[in-house]
């Protein structure tokens, strides 16, 4: 219609010309959609369960960053904005945070600055650089709580002399670096959350991924088809361009370490024999062969008088106590 319409609305009269909506600026935070793969929401529940070390273990692409930086995130905040559910830090309580990468000009500047940028809510947070120019110091006003970044190339003592309530290790670190950190969150009982891809330090499958330690809490061997995100043709182009090693770690999520521990020479031709009656003089030795998914083996061997060994009997156990 051509005429006017005249609207009286509390006391005010105004002229409808027409339904045009107002629009505000708004800022979303990409955060508030996130929805966890499997992998990923387990880590979540370790936290909430009191887990004082956490590892996240498994083939590349499965979204280690991304779980370690809503985290970050949400420790940061104070509450999950994913699901509205708090964190284990109560309101009103200042948190101190690291994040531990392998070095500034990659890791930390090309990979972990880009997604805390992508993932937190802008405005909620301020940053500083350091002096090789990388965003490393980040500053929730509204909460007052921070994390800083750090990267393994540092040396040992600036590692040291902390005092904090939550570390995350994208990639395995080294050892000593672990030790420094795991030392600052001591007297605020805190949680270390390792995310890698297991291409090196050794030292975690025993110390961490095999210790049966309940305050430790793993997520182990996460293969990269978990993350569901990923197209199958994708993964067959990056499959094609790792070596057979490389696929148990980057593909499958196993322990690259592990490979050197396969007898890759074993001829069943060679080194398979009739069965016999094993002489009573023989010693016998055993060897229990730890495994993440997988049922553990004790495997007893004999030696004969020439030093060569002969398996005689293996014991198989899915749950050890």
């Amino acid at each position: 219609s051509s005429r006017r319409r005249h609207t009286r609305f509390r006391g005010v009269t105004g002229v409808q010309t027409c339904a045009l909506p107002i629009c505000f600026p708004v800022t979303i935070s990409k955060v508030r959609f996130w929805n966890p793969l499997d992998h990923q929401r387990r880590v979540i529940e370790y936290v909430h369960e009191g887990k004082k070390t956490i590892l996240m273990q498994g083939a590349n692409q499965i979204g280690k960053t991304v779980c370690g930086v809503n985290l970050a995130c949400a420790f940061s905040l104070g509450y999950q904005p994913w699901d509205g559910q708090e964190t284990i830090f109560p309101k009103g309580q200042p948190v101190e945070g690291r994040i531990l990468c392998t070095d500034w000009e990659k890791a930390a500047k090309e990979t972990i600055v880009p997604k805390l940028k992508e993932w937190l809510p802008a405005g909620s947070y301020e940053t500083k650089k350091n002096n090789v120019g990388v965003e490393s110091e980040f500053f929730f006003r509204k909460t007052k709580r921070r994390f800083t970044i750090l990267t393994y190339k540092e040396d040992t003592k600036s590692h040291e002399g902390w005092t904090g309530d939550w570390v995350w290790c994208d990639e395995p670190p080294p050892r000593d670096k672990y030790v420094a950190n795991r030392r600052g969150l001591v007297a605020r009982n805190g949680i270390m959350l390792i995310t890698m891809t297991a291409l090196d330090q050794p030292w975690i499958l025993d110390d961490i991924a095999l210790n049966h330690d309940p305050t430790i809490g793993i997520v182990a061997a996460v293969p990269i088809r978990a993350n569901t995100h990923l197209t199958e043709d994708a993964i067959q182009v990056f499959e094609k361009s790792c070596t057979e090693d490389e696929r148990v770690a980057r593909i499958a999520g196993g322990w690259l370490q592990l490979q050197g521990r396969i007898w890759k020479s074993f001829n069943r031709d060679v080194h398979v024999v009739d069965d016999f009656k094993v002489p009573l003089d023989w010693p016998v030795s055993f060897q229990i062969d730890f495994h993440l998914n997988t049922p553990h083996a004790i495997s007893f061997m004999a030696v004969d008088k020439y030093g060569r060994h002969f398996v005689i009997d293996e014991i198989w156990y899915r749950d050890w106590e």
